[in-house]
């Protein structure tokens, strides 16, 4: 977000409203946060601490609670100190800190469900915000008519809706017609907005023309994936690429070496101008798509995941945004 220079609105629980205002200790190695501040929360640190950017800059906050509890009142705090095992001293300090810096500037907290809530707040959010919801432990209570209406909520959400991700397994097989009915099923839009739908394949298979020659009848974009295993296809077969770089290594610090990083830097850019970038392998090389700009939308995932964060912010670094 910074890098982005792009203000954050935050919708979460009370405690979690705050999060610029906690000092957070990585292992003695580094501080980030008031170091006044008298919530102080340690983290244990295993290897070489990664790059970390600065905090975002909060524009807007809003909690949203079922049943919120007033910090002021010293009943329903006690009873939130109950839920706090007996031998867990540092936890129960830290969280009657926080309450002191709630109780000192009090949150906007709106009772009720937040699958209702979640779209009046977003609408009352600054257009150049950024939209971050945040849960602790939410989501394993929906049940599937509420995890259906969280679908319903992004399609609420708009332009900030990304791509849907679908990924077959590294048993399935090309099989041209039982893709195309699988591709014909998707939907293009969801109560008027238009869905992104990109496609990972991780069978051999899938390396023919006959395979993006579809996706590009479909709309659907062809995941590019860097892997040590599964098949590498950078055919461009929508207005916009995914890619999943999942070959870092957590032995490096940033995941990937600083020229490797620079390289795909530079693929990145040459996909948003629109472009194809000459050394990845394509299944259909016969085909060039048309040069226009396109969104990108890079991840970076591998087994050990510890460094990728401090990589795809080394790649933010250098691709500007």
């Amino acid at each position: 977000f910074n890098s982005a220079k792009k203000e954050v609105t935050l919708i979460a629980a009370g405690l979690n409203l705050f999060p610029e205002k906690y000092h957070y200790d990585y292992g003695g190695k580094a501080q980030v946060g008031p170091a006044t501040s008298p919530v102080r929360l340690r983290t244990e640190l295993r290897g070489t601490l990664p790059p970390l950017a600065p905090q975002p800059t909060i524009s807007g906050r809003a909690g949203i609670d079922l049943a919120p509890i007033d910090s002021a009142d010293d009943e329903s705090t006690r009873w939130l100190e109950a839920c706090v095992w007996p031998e867990h001293a540092d936890r129960l300090q830290a969280l009657r800190s926080a309450l002191g810096v709630v109780r000192d500037e009090p949150p906007q907290i709106l009772c009720g469900n937040a699958l209702e809530l979640v779209p009046q707040v977003a609408a009352f959010t600054h257009p150049g915000s950024v939209l971050v919801v945040t849960n602790t432990n939410v989501l394993p209570y929906f049940s599937n008519d509420e995890r259906r209406d969280l679908g319903l909520l992004l399609s609420e959400l708009g332009a900030r809706l990304g791509p849907i991700f679908w990924q077959l397994p590294n048993t399935k097989k090309f099989d041209e017609a039982d893709l195309d009915a699988f591709l014909s099923l998707l939907p293009k839009t969801l109560d008027g907005i238009p869905l992104r739908h990109a496609l990972e394949v991780r069978h051999d298979t899938f390396c023919t023309p006959a395979y993006p020659a579809l996706l590009r009848r479909h709309g659907v974009a062809n995941i590019y994936a860097k892997h040590f295993t599964y098949p590498e296809i950078a055919d461009v077969t929508a207005d916009f690429v995914y890619a999943r770089l999942q070959t870092g290594s957590d032995e490096v610090e940033t995941a990937y070496p600083p020229a490797e990083l620079d390289a795909w830097a530079g693929r990145m850019k040459t996909w948003a101008e629109g472009g194809t970038p000459a050394e990845l392998p394509c299944v259909d090389p016969g085909f060039t798509p048309e040069k226009a700009p396109r969104d990108v939308f890079t991840f970076v995932i591998h087994e050990g995941k510890v460094r990728a964060p401090a990589a795809a912010m080394a790649l933010i670094e250098r691709v500007g945004t």
